[in-house]
């Protein structure tokens, strides 16, 4: 059975590079009724190192655009990597999937899913 995650509902901890929102929550969070991720996941394996890739709901009534920031953790809680996927022009009911390399924030040029303790979804943009 897959979890619907709504924004407001966004720490999730991912076991090495697999697996779909399943975890736990905590801190503050992004909130948007309009968008609900159904699921995401990190996958290895491309030249450019660990991507994260998912879908998206609109439960609004609007066609929208949505920019999502993911923040990568190592497992001492310190921010390895952000990815920043968006969806254009979802329209209301529709589901859309959004990928996105994970950019290393400490200065490796290929950031390895197997680094990533934890991704929390830290900031949500509609248009």
């Amino acid at each position: 059975m897959r979890r619907l995650f709504v924004f407001s509902l966004i720490t999730v901890v991912l076991a090495g590079c697999s697996g779909s929102g399943g975890g736990s929550t905590s801190g503050p969070s992004p909130s948007s009724a309009e968008i609900v991720v159904e699921s995401f996941q990190l996958q290895a394996g491309t030249v450019l190192g660990c991507q994260i890739v998912g879908v998206v709901r609109n439960d609004s009534a609007r066609t929208l655009t949505a920019i999502l920031t993911f923040d990568m953790f190592d497992a001492n809680g310190v921010v390895i990597g952000r990815a920043v996927p968006s969806v254009q022009g979802v329209q209301p009911g529709a589901r859309a999937n959004f990928s996105a390399i994970v950019d290393s924030t400490i200065g490796a040029l290929v950031l390895r899913c197997s680094s990533i303790s934890r991704t929390e979804l830290t900031k949500i943009d509609t248009i």
